[in-house]
């Protein structure tokens, strides 16, 4: 394919994302917290892995404050940073596109489509219960839990993992929840079903085609994945 072509091929894909071509071309948090099933660490307050949040289903919302932590402050601090980088395949090609640009019209085009931000990084910390713990349930807060869990519109989470940004003070940044809500022995056959962590993400249906159409991939070391993910 030759440089002009691909050229008018980039241009067309870009006028047909016109209104939303920062997000298409550019690279961000959301992309990186839809790869990982992370969720936004200023939904809640200060979260800490073991710990309950219930999650309202009707409203969309999670209430501020943990239920109570169910395994106690059974949880490690992972010994090295969690450095990802997220990379934009489309925005690096516009990009080049933009270095092979030969006219003033051509050139104009650029400018209307100016974006600067098709890699995202960061660096984090990271805090995770012990796979062994997970069984240890603390009682007085198994009963609270079971409780809110079989309250209309109610589905209790447990966080997993919480990330802290290394560039502002260790700050709660992400929350990686365990994908099943809590579900009592009792439960009805649509017991816990309605939400999932999908739903918790809230990363918008232009983020997610991002990922389906393989536009954005993830490097970096120690990248969330497994038990303590």
């Amino acid at each position: 394919m030759s440089r002009k072509i691909l050229f008018v091929a980039l241009v067309g894909l870009i006028v047909i994302f016109g209104v939303s071509r920062k997000s298409v071309l550019d690279a961000d948090h959301l992309d990186l917290r839809y790869h990982f099933k992370l969720v936004d660490a200023a939904h809640v307050n200060e979260p800490k892995p073991g710990d309950a949040f219930a999650y309202h289903g009707p409203s969309k919302t999670f209430a501020d404050n943990a239920i109570c932590s169910l395994y106690g402050q059974q949880f490690i601090s992972h010994p090295n940073a969690v450095n990802l980088t997220v990379f934009n395949y489309l925005g690096e090609s516009v990009h080049w596109a933009m270095g092979q640009s030969e006219t003033v019209a051509q050139q104009s085009i650029w400018e209307w489509f100016h974006f600067d931000e098709h890699v995202y990084s960061i660096s984090l910390d990271k805090i995770f219960r012990q796979t062994a713990e997970r069984e240890n349930m603390r009682e007085r807060c198994r009963d609270k839990v079971f409780e809110k869990a079989t309250e209309d519109g109610y589905f209790v989470f447990i966080v997993e993992t919480v990330y802290l940004d290394r560039d502002r003070d260790g700050v709660e940044r992400y929350v990686k929840f365990n994908p099943r809500p809590i579900v009592t022995s009792d439960c009805t056959a649509n017991c816990g079903t309605g939400v999932s962590l999908e739903t918790l993400l809230d990363v918008g249906w232009l983020t997610k085609q991002k990922k389906n159409w393989n536009i954005v991939q993830v490097f970096g070391a120690n990248q969330p994945s497994g038990d303590d993910a």
